[in-house]
């Protein structure tokens, strides 16, 4: 019998919770930095993502961590801060740290390249780089260019404002998840048949936490019922769905950002994605979310027929483009 399986045995027979705490123990491990962290080709839009952790308590927890990666993405400061100058600062962090040298830490997230990185934006970033600033600025300027300098001190001066705006919303957003986490996980311990695999196990208790965690995230947001599939299994979720920043407009169509592809496609597909845009932002303007579908967690996604209505072509028309549309971009 593994460890992993006595434990929850143990709290069955006992309701001694350590494997609770062992659990929400591993939240704050750095998962973006593992080496064996990897994306793979599974079918969805933008692939799936694959790691290979050394205990079942860690998976338990990545799959927590994951939930409240996507939600705190939408908490905003009073002055939001667009995806260019994110994209810049990050350009400029990316210098100083590999072609400068730099010493500083922060977690790596997804979405970088072999040019440039994208950093966790925290309040420990800036406790590093706060005593360095003025080694950083005079490196910059010999490095790059006076302009350089001037306008990433700009840059570093609203993010680390921005993240002092968010940062408290973004501590009581980890304490809720944790404390709904951690009633799931006792809810799924109580009922879980420990014959089964780990890995069956894992996937119940991950399955439990994330229907939990989206129901209190639709009790503080609203409602709309939908039915996914997630690993096979069809599942009911209830939420209010939202449309995305400016920004992030296009992942509406396919599910993912394809901005930087757009080059890939024929100038009557890129004339297709900006008159699909011109339909969602003019529903986005009056708060018009009914025609729409969404993610589970509430991102609205388009519906075919109702773009093909809007533009005053076929249902089949709108599939085959946005099929073409998406072999060219997730190649």
């Amino acid at each position: 019998m593994s460890e992993f399986i006595n434990k929850i045995r143990v709290f069955q027979s006992s309701d001694d919770k350590r494997i609770i705490q062992d659990i929400l123990d591993k939240f704050d491990t750095n998962f973006m930095e593992d080496p064996s962290r990897h994306r793979v080709k599974d079918g969805t839009p933008s692939g799936g993502i694959r790691i290979n952790l050394k205990d079942p308590e860690s998976y338990i927890a990545y799959s927590i961590k994951a939930i409240y990666t996507l939600i705190s993405r939408h908490i905003k400061s009073e002055k939001p801060i667009t995806k260019n100058e994110t994209d810049s600062f990050n350009r400029f962090l990316s210098i100083l740290k590999y072609d400068v040298c730099i010493d500083f830490e922060a977690n790596v997230e997804s979405g970088g390249d072999s040019y440039v990185s994208y950093f966790e934006i925290t309040e420990s970033l800036f406790l590093q780089l706060e005593p360095l600033l003025d080694e950083i600025l005079l490196r910059l300027e010999e490095f790059c260019s006076l302009s350089d300098r001037l306008y990433f001190e700009e840059l570093y001066h609203k993010h680390k404002q921005a993240t002092a705006d968010i940062e408290p919303q973004k501590e009581q957003l980890k304490k809720e998840i944790l404390e709904v986490a951690a009633k799931a996980i006792e809810y799924a311990l109580v009922r879980v048949d420990t014959s089964r695999s780990e890995r069956e196990i894992v996937k119940y208790i991950n399955r439990a936490i994330r229907s939990k965690l989206i129901d209190a995230e639709i009790k503080r947001n609203g409602m709309r019922r939908i039915r996914r599939k997630i690993n096979g299994d069809l599942e009911s979720f209830s939420l209010k769905p939202y449309f995305p920043d400016d920004e992030y407009l296009i992942e509406t169509i396919l599910g993912l950002d394809f901005s930087d592809c757009r080059d890939q496609l024929t100038k009557g597909e890129n004339e297709f994605i900006d008159q699909i845009l011109e339909v969602v932002k003019e529903d986005k303007a009056v708060g018009n979310v009914a025609p729409y579908t969404c993610n589970i967690y509430g991102e609205i996604r388009i519906i075919k027929k109702y773009i093909a209505e809007k533009l005053d072509v076929s249902h089949e028309v709108v599939r085959k483009r946005l099929s073409r549309i998406r072999k060219k971009v997730t190649k």
